[in-house]
Order: C-alpha cells, then sequence, then structure tokens
C-alpha cells in the first residue's frame, strides 16, 4: 500500500465506489455524461493491481481514441506502480499488436501493411473499373463491403443471399476485394478486428494464451461497439469472464458506421449474473444545461432509465437564439466569442462551434478569418489527407512492402517518370498472370510483352530505385533518409519549378512530414513501420490540439468526448437538425434525438442553441422549420431571444412536404413575395398523373441536378407518389419524386 500514491478506494462517489470493488465477472455500468467514466475506470484498474489480482500487462483497456488510452494509462500510474503498462489503446491499435505477433496464425506474413479508409476506396475503384461497372461509386460499395465484414458475412454467403443486381454486383467486388488485399499482403481497418476471431476459433492454443495474459478486460464507450468487437472481447475474456464495460446508451451516435446500441441493451442477457451499475451525478454541466438535456433525450423510445444531477444548480440558463438568416446565425455566434473574449472574461478555447454537418463550417470559417480569430476545425481535411502527404506516405508504405499494388499504383506517375497507363496495363496483366506484384514487375519489365526498350528502361529503373531506398532504411537515421528519399523522387523538384503558391504551400507541407517522422524517431524505436501504424490508426480526436487558443469548429459526432466551457449548437432546424436524411423512422430519430443530447452535453458553463429561418445549401435559399428537439424543451428551461419559433396559439407541425416546399414559420416573419410563392408551393398542389412519373426502383443509380449521382436506397408510398432517399457522397437526401422527378442514369441488365 505504501507504493500507492493515493488509495484507489478514496475519493469516489458511493456509485463509482460499487463500481470499482466490483472486480469479478461481468460488470455493466451506464455512465451518464460527464459522471466521471474515466475516473472509473483507472481507479478500478489500480484496485485490482493494489489486490493482487493481476499485473498492470494482464489488464486490457480498450478505449476509442488513443488520447484517451493515453489519458487513462497516466491515470493509473499515478495511483499505481507500473501503471502505464497497463495494455491500453483502441481496438485496432491493440488487434494490430496481436496480428503481428500471431500473423503465421492469421496466414500473412509480418510486414503485412494496413490500408486505411483512403486505401480501401482506391482498390474499390480499381475492382469496379476492371468490372467496367459504373452505376455505383467507390465510396457506396466499400461502405457495404465494410457492413458485411462487421456482420460476419463473407463472400460467398453474401452471394448466395444476394436477391438484387445490387447485390450481386457488391458480393463480387466483395469476393475481388478480399482476393486482392491477401495478394497484397495487407489488412484493411475491419479486418483488424475480425481476423483475430477467426485466429482464436482455429487456434485454440492462440485464444488460451491472450485469455491467460489478458486476465481482466475493460471497455470504454460500449455503446459505439458493434457486432464484431462484442464477439472479439467475449471471445478473449472466456470462461473466466472478467468483463467491464462502460457505456452511456444515450450517447449511442454512430449506428451508420456499425455500432449497435443494443449492445448495451443485450449485455445482461449475454453475461449471466452481470451486475449493472448507473453513474448519474454529472461533475462537468451544470443542472439547467443537464434538464435541458435530459428534456429531449427522454424521449427515446428505448433508452436505460437515468437523470444525470450535479451539485451545480446555479449555473446560467441555456439561450436559444432565432435569426432570420445563416449569415445573421454566424454573425452572433462569432459577435458573442469577440464580447467575451475582448473583455478578457474568456479566451478562445473555452468556446466550441457544433454542426450537423460539415459543409456548415465554412461560414463560421469565414467570419473567425474575417476576425482574425485563431480557430481549428475538426474532422475537415487533416494534414495526413493532403494529396502530397498522402503520395509520400504511399512511397513509404511501398517500399515497407513491394506487395502493396494499391500504393504502387498512387506513385508511379507522381510525379511523372514515362510510364503510362498504356504501360501500367501491361504490367498488371504480366502480374496477374504470374501471380507476382507490380513491384516485381517493374524489375522485369523485360518479360512483359508489348513493352518497348524505353518503357522497359523506365520501369527498371524505377524498380532499382524502391530498392535503393528500401536498402537506405536499414542504414540511416530515420528522418534523415526521409529527407533524402523525398527528394531524389523528384517530387519537390516538380513542386520547387511550378512556383505557384500552391506549390508552396505543398512542399511547407512536406518539410512538416519530415518534421513529424523525425520527432517520432526520437521519441519511439518503432521506425518508419511505427510511424505509418501511429498515422493510420490516429483520429481526429487525436490529431486536435488542445492547448492551443482557438476556437474549435466541429460536428457533432467529433464532439463526442470532448466538453468545453462555452457551447453553440448550432442549424437547429428540421431537417437540418435531426438531418432528415433517411426516412424518419423511430430508429433514426432516436440517434439524431441522442446525438443533440451528446452536443448540448459538451457544455459545461454556458449552452447557446441557435437557428434561422432562412438557409443557404447546395446553392439554394430555404425557408426553414424550427427543429422539434426545440420544442421538447419547456419553454421556461431556456431563455428565447430574437426570432421565436412558435406562438402561445399556435405550434406548426413538421413534414417532409412541409419542408421541401419552403413552408414553416411564422408568416408574420416572412418576406411577403417568398411567403406568398412559398404558400402556392405547398398548398396548390396539382393533382399528378402518376403515369407521368419517372418510374425508379431500390438501388438505381438516379441523378439530381444539384447533387449529382446517387443511389436510391429506400422507396415509400406517400400520397400518390413515392418518398425517395438518395445516397449521395454528401450523405443522404429524400425527396418526393412528383416533384423531384428523378431519372435513372442506367437501367439494370
Amino acid at each position: 500500500m505504501s507504493s500507492y500514491h493515493i488509495d484507489p478506494l478514496k475519493g469516489l462517489n458511493g456509485q463509482q465506489l460499487q463500481a470499482v470493488e466490483a472486480t469479478e465477472g461481468a460488470v455493466l455500468v451506464l455512465a451518464g455524461a460527464g459522471s466521471g467514466k474515466t475516473r472509473v475506470l483507472a481507479h478500478r484498474i489500480a484496485h485490482i493491481i493494489q489486490k493482487g489480482d493481476a499485473k498492470p500487462w494482464q489488464i486490457l483497456a480498450v478505449t476509442f481514441t488513443n488520447k484517451a488510452a493515453n489519458e487513462l494509462r497516466e491515470r493509473v500510474a499515478a495511483i499505481a506502480p507500473d501503471g502505464n503498462q497497463v495494455a491500453a489503446g483502441t481496438f485496432h491499435s491493440m488487434m494490430l499488436r496481436l496480428l503481428r505477433r500471431e500473423h503465421k496464425a492469421a496466414g500473412f506474413p509480418q510486414d503485412f501493411t494496413v490500408f486505411d479508409s483512403d486505401d480501401s476506396k482506391r482498390l474499390v475503384k480499381i475492382i469496379l473499373n476492371e468490372m467496367n461497372e459504373d452505376r455505383f461509386r467507390p465510396n457506396y460499395v466499400h461502405s457495404a463491403i465494410s457492413r458485411l465484414k462487421n456482420d460476419f458475412i463473407p463472400p460467398d454467403q453474401c452471394a448466395e443471399e444476394a436477391q438484387t443486381p445490387r447485390d450481386t454486383m457488391i458480393a463480387n467486388v466483395y469476393k475481388e476485394y478480399q482476393e486482392k488485399i491477401a495478394r497484397f499482403a495487407a489488412m484493411d481497418f475491419d479486418d483488424l478486428l475480425s481476423r483475430p476471431i477467426e485466429v482464436f476459433r482455429n487456434h485454440p492454443m492462440v485464444l488460451n494464451f491472450w485469455s491467460n495474459r489478458w486476465r481482466y478486460i475493460l471497455v470504454d464507450e460500449f455503446q459505439d461497439t458493434n457486432r464484431v468487437q462484442f464477439e472479439l472481447v467475449q471471445t478473449i475474456a472466456g470462461p473466466r469472464g472478467n468483463l467491464f464495460v462502460v457505456g452511456d446508451d444515450d450517447q449511442s451516435i454512430y449506428s451508420w458506421r456499425g455500432a449497435r446500441v443494443e449492445n448495451i441493451f443485450q449485455f445482461k442477457e449475454k453475461f449471466d449474473g452481470a451486475q449493472i451499475f448507473r453513474l448519474e451525478r454529472n461533475y462537468r454541466s451544470t443542472q439547467p444545461i443537464l434538464d435541458l438535456a435530459h428534456s429531449v433525450v427522454s424521449n427515446s423510445i428505448q433508452r436505460e432509465a437515468k437523470k444525470l444531477w450535479t451539485e451545480r444548480t446555479d449555473g446560467k440558463k441555456p439561450t436559444a437564439i432565432g435569426l432570420t438568416t445563416d449569415i445573421d446565425e454566424v454573425r452572433e455566434v462569432v459577435d458573442r466569442i469577440a464580447r467575451e473574449v475582448m473583455s478578457g472574461k474568456r479566451s478562445y478555447k473555452d468556446f466550441a462551434i457544433l454542426y450537423r454537418t460539415n459543409d456548415q463550417s465554412q461560414l463560421f470559417e469565414d467570419a473567425l478569418r474575417a476576425r482574425r480569430f485563431p480557430y481549428q476545425v475538426i474532422g475537415a481535411l487533416k494534414f495526413l489527407d493532403r494529396k502530397e502527404i498522402r503520395d509520400i506516405l504511399g512511397y513509404w508504405k511501398l517500399i515497407l512492402n513491394p506487395r502493396d499494388d494499391v500504393a504502387l499504383r498512387r506513385i508511379v506517375k507522381e510525379p511523372p517518370r514515362g510510364i503510362g497507363d498504356t504501360t501500367i496495363d501491361k504490367l498488371v496483366k504480366w502480374a496477374r498472370e504470374n501471380d507476382s506484384s507490380l513491384t516485381e514487375a517493374l524489375s522485369k519489365a523485360h518479360q512483359v510483352p508489348g513493352l518497348n526498350s524505353r518503357a522497359v528502361n523506365t520501369c527498371r529503373k524505377f524498380g532499382a530505385e524502391l530498392e535503393k531506398w528500401r536498402e537506405g532504411l536499414k542504414e540511416k537515421d530515420l528522418g534523415v533518409w526521409a529527407q533524402q528519399m523525398i527528394e531524389e523522387t523528384g517530387y519537390l523538384e516538380r513542386l520547387e519549378k511550378e512556383g505557384s503558391f500552391e506549390a508552396e504551400g505543398r512542399i511547407g507541407n512536406l518539410e512538416r512530414l519530415v518534421s513529424s517522422i523525425t520527432a517520432h524517431a526520437e521519441e519511439n524505436d518503432t521506425g518508419l513501420r511505427g510511424y505509418l501504424e501511429e498515422v493510420t490508426l490516429a483520429t481526429d480526436v487525436d490529431r486536435m490540439d488542445d492547448s492551443a487558443d482557438s476556437v474549435f469548429l466541429m460536428t457533432l459526432h467529433a464532439s463526442k468526448g470532448l466538453e468545453f466551457p462555452i457551447v453553440f449548437v448550432t442549424g437547429l432546424e428540421a431537417g437540418l437538425f435531426p438531418l432528415e436524411n433517411q426516412e424518419q423512422q423511430v430508429e433514426n430519430m432516436d440517434e439524431e434525438r441522442r446525438l443533440f443530447y451528446v452536443g448540448v452535453t459538451r457544455a459545461e458553463d454556458e449552452l447557446f442553441l441557435t437557428y434561422a429561418k432562412q438557409r443557404r445549401r447546395w446553392g439554394q435559399t430555404r425557408y426553414t422549420t424550427v427543429s422539434n428537439f426545440l420544442r421538447e424543451i419547456p419553454k421556461e428551461s431556456v431563455n428565447w431571444e430574437g426570432l421565436h419559433p412558435y406562438s402561445e396559439n399556435q405550434v406548426r407541425t413538421m413534414s417532409l412536404d412541409m419542408f421541401q416546399s419552403g413552408g414553416g414559420w411564422d408568416s408574420s416573419t416572412r418576406n411577403t413575395s417568398a411567403s406568398n410563392s412559398a404558400s402556392i408551393r405547398a398548398t396548390g398542389r396539382a393533382r399528378v398523373n402518376p403515369d407521368d412519373i419517372p418510374a425508379i426502383h431500390v438501388g438505381d443509380l438516379v441523378e439530381h441536378e444539384r447533387y449529382g449521382q446517387g443511389i436510391v436506397a429506400t422507396l415509400t408510398r406517400f400520397r400518390e407518389t413515392h418518398k425517395v432517399t438518395v445516397q449521395f457522397d454528401h450523405g443522404f437526401q429524400t425527396f418526393v419524386q412528383d416533384k423531384a422527378r428523378l431519372q435513372p442514369v442506367k437501367k439494370f441488365k
């Protein structure tokens, strides 16, 4: 006990103490926002170590960001000796370490490459091109394959269960995708979770080793787990069943990427005798903020009963502000930030501006930039996603793994070196026929039919350069090697010759990349592979600089797990938030409601909710209807400013028809001519002959004049026509077909 800095059981409230002391068997902790769940996780780990039940490295703690894992290790180390040796990390990072060690059982070389989402989409695009399939976008097909993997549906089963031409096409691409990615000695993000389960099923001794190695398993943010992740921890926990999960069904907001809130609801059924504890005391927000959040999320159809409370009962009442236009909304938010900062009451970093869709950030960025206010956009185009950075990372991936054909095809013409599309096609054909990689095809270009002597020499020269850089990596300091290698590619020379402002910026970005890998080499001994794994698995939150004095801009999804003194939740209008991106089914609306709850509970001291009666989206100005989330808030819980969302005598109901036709808001607040035209559109519908409405079906590729091409996701009867939900690259949009008149781009054969 003397070696402990503090007693792990001291300083906990009653609910937290019960959860910490329940060290054996299956335990579910329903932890509300700001209720101290990280504290519970850290103290429970320290308590297990103190009792002598396990060594730090025998405890697996799974988080959803590397930042959270680092914070957890630091907290445990502050309590228990050797606490920083706890096996803490994200699902993907921990399983990657396991697969590196068990690569033979997985049937992969130890140096296998990890494909990030961009690599995976690029491979899907290559396959679609090879199949001459132009009806579906790579993003759409990649998402479908990812969902199939997360549900343990292999390509053969997918093909057997296919019911439509779309299903058959996806099954074919899926099969080819899996064959290619294995041939490239690579795994994607989904493989990092599913492959360990396959290894455990096929190699009981391997499972026995890891089950004994990790005697206790703790999972944070359990409501965000998918089927694969649940089965993974359940398998490792084994008969001992020491699985401790912390989650909040009210914060389950990722069903669109496979998360299953049912994992929380079904936990007790999966584990006989499971104990359940609730953490309801909030240490972050004021009571008025918590009451407002509860008034909305409590309307969810399915949720575990709980209500947060805090001793901070005297906080400011949240403020709802109605503005005329989205420009006015931006001006109001930035003005309030300016007043607080200029008066010395607050710093820039005290403020977070949250929005439902990424396209809302642009106006805020313009306004902040005009005022010369520092800001960060979390989740926007990231440094490592910039073209020049991804190109160089492609070189590095290929140098580590010569079988990575996706990386080679990315960089073979960056910069141009005389290897054109015709040459590449011949190399690809030769590699396929000889069961070889493209890298090998380069060095054996003299054996490739149809290549002239110039193409052969160019290919072999490039192959020799790759081999030289590969050998140099073994001999030189990593930072020095990276700098020289980039220079020798000719990439910098091309940018310098271009001489444009944009080129200068790209050169600066490459300098930052070299600085980044140099710093990594000084702090770690994991080399180039370790650096690539670190940047590949990093999340948006991991890249956030929370020490900088800047205003934070981010989507509501990106805000999860963060907290700020003052929060603006913007764009509270029907169709935007809640986002009318799918049919308004109960489960979809409940998830939007939980997303609102997440955004509101990021606020520590003050909360502002803003909405505008006119908003310009996709090039058109629309009249909006106020979000029903605001209508669910008791009037006395909010200070209402500006345009009021409803009067005492009339509460307008929202509908898709009203939103699309420009309805909503009190007519007294509208421009007269706009009101008249909207009224005509809303109420003056002419009878429509159904025969005049274009016939479309689920799975059709259709085109919209504003949004471009997309896939019909759902089709439901609505009055004399249909509601059509279409998935575009930017997300889902719902239309009424007799107005939108979407046309199939290409009928299925």
